[in-house]
């Protein structure tokens, strides 16, 4: 189950939420009482709903999204374990979208230690689109939370900071 949540969180559609927010230097705050964690994101980005995320919010023009996926079970594996079969799970789930993983190293965040990896997509989603993916997994209080950053290739590099900003805004109390 949880490895589905992680490949799942690479991708998703569209429609609209709003659970609780509040607004401090350009940044919208977003807490869920109900998943247990918060998380900023840019003001101008907008909100929406993707099944099986608890938040899914894209830049103006949908060059640039990030969400959270709905918090899961573990399933009784470390973060280390689960990585590993993370790791052989997208490599070949998403072979045919020339996938190449182009990084990956432990992360700390807000006290939480995770894992984070970068990938390459040739292909994404079969579209002939160049796309960068920066996914991060954190395991907190015995709940698997996926944070997954997504960005054209061309345009990676200018959301890079953004997304740095989102990620190091990610709390679970």
């Amino acid at each position: 189950m949880a490895m589905v949540v992680v490949v799942a969180s690479l991708f998703a559609g569209i429609m609209i939420l709003s659970e609780g927010s509040g607004e401090e230097g350009g940044y919208k705050l977003y807490r869920s009482s109900q998943y247990g964690f918060s998380i900023r994101y840019p003001r101008d980005w907008r909100e929406n709903t993707v099944s099986g995320t608890a938040i899914y919010c894209d830049a103006p023009g949908h060059q640039a999204s990030f969400n959270v996926q709905i918090p899961t079970s573990p399933g009784g594996m470390t973060l280390s374990q689960l990585v590993s079969l993370a790791r052989l799970t997208i490599e070949n789930m998403y072979s045919s979208w020339g996938l190449t993983i182009t990084g990956e190293k432990d992360v700390r965040v807000n006290g939480m230690d995770g894992h984070e990896w970068k990938l390459f997509f040739e292909n994404f989603g079969g579209m002939n689109v160049k796309a960068t993916v920066k996914q991060d997994l954190f395991i907190v209080n015995e709940l698997l939370y996926t944070i997954t950053f997504v960005s054209t290739t061309e345009l990676y590099d200018q959301y890079a900071e953004t997304f740095d900003n989102i990620l190091n805004s990610f709390t679970v109390p």
